[in-house]
């Protein structure tokens, strides 16, 4: 998933955490675009971080807000124990299209018989 994130927003470098308390992570994974990838362990203290090497091609200033923001709805989502409301699967897609300045997202739902349904999407194909 990592890598996924990574090449969705352009980024060089993504760090995957796993939250320790309420105010320590823990490392999970990594992905870097070129391979090369610090290593790390341990417990690390929660500092707010979204970063590129890459100058030229900086972040938005809002990109940790949106992702923050994003993980809040997906969370929600996915700790429903209900299936999840309607409402709530067109938001995710437009949070996706918001989040990542892609054209259109759709969400899924893959069927017993190998096939699938949309049961969501937002943007500019959602027609």
């Amino acid at each position: 998933m990592a890598a996924e994130v990574g090449a969705l927003l352009g980024a060089d470098l993504v760090d995957m955490i796993r939250y320790v308390g309420d105010d320590a992570s823990e490392p999970v994974a990594a992905w870097s675009v070129d391979g090369d990838h610090p290593q790390f362990s341990g417990i690390w203290p929660l500092e707010e971080y979204v970063h590129t090497r890459s100058p030229q091609h900086p972040l938005a200033r809002d990109t940790e807000v949106r992702l923050a923001s994003f993980g809040e709805l997906v969370a929600t989502a996915i700790s429903n124990p209900q299936p999840a409301r309607p409402a709530i699967l067109p938001a995710v897609a437009e949070e996706v299209v918001r989040i990542l300045g892609v054209d259109d997202a759709r969400i899924i739902k893959y069927d017993a018989d190998d096939t699938v349904t949309v049961v969501a999407n937002f943007g500019r194909l959602a027609r």
